[in-house]
């Protein structure tokens, strides 16, 4: 396990985090069809459709990534990247609790585009670089110093 983290910070981040993604699960009544005569309000209700189904799925895969993250961290395996198996640095773990890939290997994973990365959107990228996602766990009052 990677030191210079705080093993108790990230646990609440990380169910923080679940909680959330949880919720935003619960929210399958926008991905509904419905029959209407006017082509155009078939091709809106399309496409807030499509939208909320990619919500949906990048939530369901965080989900999983954080549900993963805790089994990580409870066996010990935390803060080790899955690629190179070199340490995952404290910062980048406390930006983004369940990341299972090191800086330099999720660079190579978002060029390459393979799965390891895609399911993120990009969200990894901008919370590294200081963004917030707008979610709890990674809001500015709710982050402490490592």
């Amino acid at each position: 396990m990677t030191a210079g983290f705080d093993r108790a910070e990230i646990t609440r981040r990380l169910e923080v985090a679940r909680s959330e993604f949880a919720r935003t699960l619960g929210l399958r009544e926008d991905v509904f069809i419905e029959q209407t005569a006017d082509s155009i309000d078939q091709a809106q209700d399309a496409q807030v459709r499509d939208m909320a189904v990619r919500n949906l799925d990048h939530s369901m895969n965080n989900l999983r990534r954080v549900e993963l993250a805790l089994r990580r961290l409870a066996g010990d395996e935390y803060g080790i990247c899955e690629d190179c198996e070199q340490p995952i640095a404290a910062k980048r773990l406390y930006a983004v609790p369940w990341a299972h890939l090191c800086i330099h290997c999720q660079e190579i994973a978002d060029g390459r585009g393979y799965a390891a990365g895609s399911d993120y959107g990009g969200l990894r990228r901008s919370v590294a670089d200081g963004e917030s996602d707008g979610l709890a766990w990674n809001r500015p009052e709710t982050l402490t110093a490592a």
